[in-house]
């Protein structure tokens, strides 16, 4: 059983491996299953990739829920990618 300042070391561990993973994707382009508007921005897009990431990217034309579309990954935070449609 961890302690709380443990589960916080492990916390941050995860959260450093997955950011250092993440950043490699910056610059790639990913396949993704477009999903609605974004919660936190009406102004982009969000979906998953099929890794299962949650991708969010400024679209250049109207996207459909349920659309595949290409994302350029500009940047990454260790849970998210962020990036621009591509064609």
């Amino acid at each position: 059983h961890l302690g709380g300042e443990d589960r916080v070391a492990v916390g941050e561990d995860q959260d450093r491996r997955a950011q250092e993973i993440n950043n490699r994707r910056v610059g790639t382009v990913i396949e993704v299953l477009a999903e609605g508007v974004s919660l936190r921005n009406g102004r982009r897009w969000a979906g998953r990739s099929r890794t299962h990431m949650t991708v969010v990217f400024e679209p250049a034309a109207d996207p459909h829920p349920g659309d595949q579309v290409n994302v350029r990954v500009e940047r990454a935070t260790p849970q998210t990618l962020y990036g621009v449609l591509v064609s």
